[in-house]
């Protein structure tokens, strides 16, 4: 008898035994940390052994600021969707390796903020357990390389070029179109480099297309403008206005990608409203391409046409506010500026110099202008406000909020232009000078150590560079609003002699292809978006 309760004991502990033995979880990895070059892929091993399948399997980055999140296995599902902005599209996990217990990470194009303690946690039934590996090491790759060969080379011509101009008394036009393009060429290829191995899509493609088109602006303001040939003179005059035109294109095909993401969160109605919406902006911006083009090449242009970028000019400013919220996902407001903020354009936009010059209210110049300067200041504070309830949500709020101030300084400066006649440009040496060499030298100064800082901490350390891009080049913007507002030299006298005897809105649209003079003398001025 006692044998056999012995017997049953010890089959009860045998089975104990191998019951508690199943239940096993068991993960591992690396035993030493990694490194790589930036750009490369790289495997973050995460092995699962385990008597049942994992429920949930998940990669975090350690972080003082808190863990994010890199990639989720959960319910037998991966959920990219889950991911940091910063890691999705770029990691994975290996899905035919998965039933084998095999979680490891493939982490695509390494960048620098990479660096770091990552850990793999795995849950199964009642158990957890984690393992973690740690990416150290990252050199620097041939983009970084090529990024700051291009930063210095920058700054080293704009210096050389700006002291071969001061050294010569006459400024030769090639050294100026080298002053114009090179320096501003070269940092558009740096930020090209910069945007394949580390930005992000919005602050790579507006920093881009500003560097771009920085060239239109410096055109416009040159102050030895008198040197370039006749055609080229004329091309200046509208460089301005068609860099805003194509640099608002650029800024809302970004917008388009922050769209697609949040159109399922809209109504049918508001879905609508929105490809309507956002299918007109190209094509206003078209009308005005086409507007200049015609002006430029031909000296001339069909009325309708005229017309037409008159109105896509004016229908701007509130379409690009309404489209921001939807992009932003904020609804709210958007019928609210769609009443409001077209009425202040058309103030802003009236003939100023008319109305307030000798044939109205007869005020100094100076006053009208100074008066048309405080509305339009208060007119941005408005629309500044309704952008940034927009932007109230966003991560990357001073990115945005830079990006959107220099759109409006842009604005500004074309609207002073078309509410005065003033088409000539007043500069000065030293506010050309901060354009075209202090810009340039300050972002390739702020690209080169935010690449190193990256580096060495592995750490968006220095922030959204559109933060000292826009803030710079809207200064520039600003200096040369300000002396065109203050040109008291020879652009008031012209615009007054000029607008001595204007004609109504409709009459100086169908008189626009007859020889019509004022006193005998000169033509009317023919305002232009």
């Amino acid at each position: 008898m006692f044998p056999m309760k012995m017997k049953l004991l010890l089959c009860f502990f045998i089975s104990l035994h191998v019951m508690l033995s199943d239940e096993r979880l068991i993960v591992s990895g690396s035993n030493f940390s990694l490194s790589a070059y930036v750009g490369q892929d790289m495997t973050l091993n995460c092995s699962v052994d385990s008597h049942i399948p994992p429920e949930e399997v998940s990669w975090k980055k350690i972080d003082k600021h808190g863990n994010i999140l890199v990639l989720l296995y959960q319910n037998n599902k991966i959920h990219p969707d889950s991911s940091d902005e910063r890691y999705r599209d770029r990691v994975e996990f290996f899905s035919d390796e998965i039933h084998r217990g095999n979680f490891s990470l493939r982490l695509k194009r390494v960048r620098t903020e990479d660096k770091g303690l990552y850990m793999c946690q795995v849950f199964a039934g009642p158990l957890t357990a984690n393992t973690t590996v740690e990416l150290q090491q990252l050199g620097f790759s041939g983009f970084h390389v090529m990024v700051l060969i291009l930063c210095v080379t920058a700054c080293g011509s704009v210096l050389l070029i700006w002291w071969l101009i001061l050294r010569s008394q006459n400024s030769v036009l090639c050294v100026q179109m080298c002053l114009v393009f090179c320096p501003n060429i070269l940092m558009f290829f740096a930020f090209v480099f910069w945007g394949v191995s580390e930005g992000f899509l919005n602050e790579t493609v507006t920093c881009c297309a500003l560097f771009f088109l920085r060239p239109l602006m410096l055109l416009w303001s040159a102050p030895q403008d008198n040197d370039f040939p006749e055609k080229m003179r004329y091309v200046a005059c509208y460089s301005f206005c068609l860099e805003f035109i194509l640099f608002t294109s650029v800024v809302f095909s970004v917008l388009y990608k922050n769209v697609g993401n949040r159109l399922l969160h809209f109504s049918a109605f508001e879905r609508s409203m929105i490809t309507v919406l956002f299918g007109m902006m190209p094509v206003l911006c078209v009308i005005i391409i086409v507007y200049i083009v015609f002006t430029v090449a031909a000296a001339t242009h069909p009325l309708k046409l005229n017309i037409m970028a008159f109105i896509s000019f004016d229908i701007l400013p509130p379409l690009q506010l309404i489209l921001l919220f939807y992009a932003f996902g904020v609804a709210r407001g958007t019928f609210l500026i769609a009443g409001v903020l077209p009425v202040i354009v058309i103030v802003a936009r009236f003939n100023w110099n008319y109305i307030c010059g000798r044939e109205g209210l007869k005020c100094h110049p100076l006053v009208t202008r100074t008066v048309w300067f405080i509305f339009t200041l208060l007119m941005n504070v408005i629309i500044g406000s309704f952008y940034l309830m927009a932007l109230e949500n966003e991560e990357d709020i001073a990115g945005w909020a830079c990006l959107i101030m220099f759109l409006q300084v842009l604005w500004a400066v074309i609207n002073f232009r078309r509410s005065f006649n003033h088409w000539g440009v007043k500069i000065n040496v030293a506010v050309y000078l901060f354009g075209s060499a202090g810009v340039v030298l300050i972002n390739a100064v702020a690209l080169m150590t935010k690449l190193i800082v990256k580096k060495v901490n592995g750490e968006h350390s220095l922030g959204d560079l559109r933060v000292t891009v826009f803030t710079s080049e809207s200064l520039f913007a600003v200096c040369l609003l300000i002396l065109q507002i203050y040109d008291v030299s020879g652009g008031f006298k012209q615009s007054e002699t000029q607008l001595r005897r204007q004609p109504s809105f409709t009459q100086r649209y169908y008189n626009r292809g007859s020889s019509l003079q004022i006193h005998g003398t000169e033509p009317i001025a023919q305002q232009n978006p």
